[in-house]
């Protein structure tokens, strides 16, 4: 399941120096509505599960003031 995250999403930055998950390519032919349901799902909760990972990350790395 991890190879095909890796293959579908992408980290890109995000404003204020931080980054977020998102999908780049959809994991089969055809549209979103094409997809297997079950299988978007899964997709969907680990790439909400990466954005927090990052975002925890990002705010560990920051100056703290």
């Amino acid at each position: 399941m991890q190879s095909l995250f890796s293959a579908t999403h992408e980290v890109e930055a995000a404003g204020m120096g931080g980054a977020t998950c998102r999908c780049v390519r959809l994991p089969d032919a055809g549209s979103v509505g094409d997809q297997d349901a079950w299988l978007w799902e899964a997709l969907g909760v680990m790439r909400d599960t990466s954005n927090t990972l990052l975002a925890e990350r990002m705010a560990e790395a920051s100056p703290r003031a």
